[in-house]
């Protein structure tokens, strides 16, 4: 198969979720779920070996601040009360501290983000072309990408295909670690996939293709959950987004 009329551009993209993916929104109300089961004068105090600041404290804002800390959620500050003992120092636990903590969190991960986006737009793995074959049982297909070398990261790779009324529908997506040019990347798809994800598909009929190639930023780990609105922000996806433009026969 011949790729013809191939054009690159950026695409202009919308991020619709102001809050953390389902998948941390879930862990989220689970930490705060086991926090919640911790009484309120449930207590720790005459830690001689803690730090200072930390020789006392109620167990549910200790729980609430290490919350606060990894899903940087400044609002449960609120929710962190300092303890107060005669022998103990206790401020380590405390909504204002909480609030510092939190804010340090924000800011490593912005430093974190933008080392990541100076360092791709120093040169981004870059998506040359993809090809279109039938598959060995002639049958399905295989799309082929090539790329150049660059950025070593975690990219994703989504396919659409567009109807004579320009209404893109999404048949294919695929996440891999990408290098560049030693990557041999060949995608398996079923004919059965692309008619259920295309119903309006004419065999024999030429098609646009438009390949969006983006540099995935993920959800962040344990002690640093984050949001798609500060990773927008920070990163926007706009600036990690290739798009590919071809045309494909089935």
């Amino acid at each position: 198969m011949k790729n013809s009329s191939v054009i690159f551009s950026l695409m202009m993209f919308i991020v619709p979720q102001q809050g953390f993916s389902a998948e941390v929104a879930s862990m989220l109300q689970q930490a705060l779920n086991r926090c919640e089961l911790i009484s309120p004068r449930a207590s720790q105090s005459g830690l001689v070996f803690n730090p200072k600041g930390y020789r006392t404290y109620y167990e549910r804002s200790a729980c609430m601040q290490r919350t606060a800390i990894e899903f940087r959620e400044r609002g449960l500050c609120n929710q962190v009360k300092r303890r107060y003992s005669l022998f103990s120092s206790g401020w380590g636990y405390s909504r204002s501290n909480c609030r510092d903590l939190v804010d340090v969190g924000i800011e490593e991960d912005h430093a974190e983000l933008e080392v990541m986006r100076l360092n791709y737009l120093t040169g981004p793995v870059r998506l040359t072309s993809v090809s279109m074959e039938s598959n060995g049982n002639r049958r399905d297909y295989d799309f082929i990408p090539k790329f150049t070398d660059g950025y070593v990261g975690g990219y994703q790779m989504d396919f659409y295909i567009k109807n004579a009324a320009e209404t893109k529908h999404l048949i294919l997506q695929h996440g891999s670690y990408l290098r560049g040019t030693t990557d041999n990347i060949r995608l398996f798809l079923r004919r059965e996939e692309l008619l259920s994800r295309f119903p309006g598909l004419e065999l024999g009929t030429s098609y646009k293709l438009e390949v969006h190639l983006f540099l995935s930023i993920g959800i962040g780990g344990p002690g640093s959950w984050l949001r798609p609105s500060f990773v927008e922000e920070v990163f926007p996806i706009q600036t990690r987004t290739q798009v590919l433009t071809t045309s494909v026969n089935f």
